[in-house]
């Protein structure tokens, strides 16, 4: 299992799942975010030859365990050049809050890594449902987690014994960090032209990767700047909400996260936790 989907894994359950299907050798190197066979972006082409793109050294940048009160310093990727340039400050759009639900793929290198994400958005509540492969044919795993922006709380839902507990939201965003700066590329996913940012991302156990998140200009969540999930899955930026995610780790190794349908609609009864007890 790939090193950002053994992380979400590990962060969920705080044990060590390993995947006896995984193989030895390394599969080439995916390039781009067609990748995943399911949602196959297309970059729209700009006129004339392509240029570096320069922005200045403020950036994005999302600390997941505090929020700065002052303006993010921010990296400069690689790639871009320093000048006078300051980004705008995010600002959250009344007319493009989105409240529905999206359904993402989540796929590596390795075609055995082929797990689902369903993100459940609420008026000022987030809920994520991940749905893993188990061990025997047809058997699937869910891990179902609600974030309240309201009261700042994190809660883990148990789905079999409907318990659940509950800790501080930023208990489970501790220390990662992601940095992140506009590209000129635009990329279609679901009839949304979203911009692409690139930089990134350094986990509480200093492992590094380079991401790329790709942001809707249609779909918003007003109720948070930022949410970085479980501190290595970018849902919401600049409180734009990403419809793609890509991170390739130290060893070449690439990690694909991409929406594949959009259900706008009521979602309340998804936050409903009467049948549930918390847990003792």
């Amino acid at each position: 299992m790939k090193p950002t989907l053994l992380l979400l894994l590990l962060l969920l359950t705080g044990t060590t799942i390993t995947n006896a299907q995984k193989r030895k050798d390394k599969s080439k190197a995916i390039e781009n975010y067609d990748s995943t066979n399911v949602a196959k972006p297309v970059i729209q082409k700009s006129k004339g030859k392509n240029k570096n793109v320069n922005y200045d050294s403020t950036g994005i940048s999302i600390k997941s365990s505090t929020k700065s009160k002052g303006k993010s310093k921010g990296k400069t990727h690689p790639s871009q050049v320093i000048t006078d340039y300051v980004l705008p400050e995010p600002k959250p759009d009344p007319e493009k809050n989105f409240i529905g639900i999206i359904k993402y793929k989540m796929t590596s290198d390795d075609p055995v890594d082929n797990d689902s994400v369903i993100v459940i958005f609420g008026l000022n509540k987030i809920r994520i449902r991940i749905f893993t492969p188990g061990y025997r044919e047809g058997q699937v795993f869910e891990n179902s987690m609600i974030a309240n922006f309201l009261d700042s709380t994190f809660t883990d839902l148990d789905i079999r014994n409907h318990t659940y507990t509950v800790e501080k939201l930023s208990a489970r965003n501790e220390s990662t960090e992601l940095n992140l700066m506009p590209t000129k590329n635009r990329i279609a996913i679901l009839n949304n032209s979203c911009a692409e940012y690139k930089g990134d991302m350094t986990t509480k156990d200093e492992d590094a990767f380079e991401v790329a998140c790709l942001l809707s200009p249609n779909q918003y969540f007003n109720s948070v700047q930022d949410y970085n999930f479980l501190g290595i899955h970018p849902i919401v930026v600049g409180y734009q909400i990403a419809l793609g995610f890509k991170s390739i780790s130290d060893t070449n190794e690439h990690t694909y996260i991409m929406a594949y349908k959009i259900e706008p609609g009521d979602t309340e009864s998804w936050f409903d936790l009467s049948q549930y007890k918390a847990k003792k």
